[in-house]
């Protein structure tokens, strides 16, 4: 609300508030997957996202609404996860696999 009457470094502000919330979210539910408590985290963080979306648009001027951008931030940490694991993925494939007759160290102590 602070930044409303100009709108260029609002929207500045408002991005990347919305890509640092995005790439917690994205950060915590990534270290808690298999924990016990899953499904509470990720209920917890499905309700900071409701909380901070309500608040965008209470606090974002009416006639100067750019939403895609703030969708757009808030994607940015989910496609770029989705294009290493991709990556990983295709180019674990293409290693070459040990040779079974090459030569194996042993040490012993």
């Amino acid at each position: 609300a602070i930044y409303a009457y100009q709108s260029e470094v609002y929207y500045v502000f408002l991005i990347a508030n919305t890509l640092a919330l995005s790439a917690s979210i994205l950060v915590i539910i990534s270290l808690t997957y298999r924990f016990p408590f899953h499904l509470e985290i990720v209920i917890a963080t499905i309700s900071m996202i409701v909380t901070y979306s309500s608040a965008i648009f209470a606090v974002t001027p009416d006639e100067s609404v750019r939403f895609r951008y703030v969708i757009a931030a808030a994607s940015v940490p989910y496609i770029l996860r989705i294009f290493i694991q991709l990556f990983n993925m295709v180019f674990k494939n293409n290693e070459k696999p040990e040779s079974e007759n090459s030569e194996k160290v042993v040490l012993n102590y």
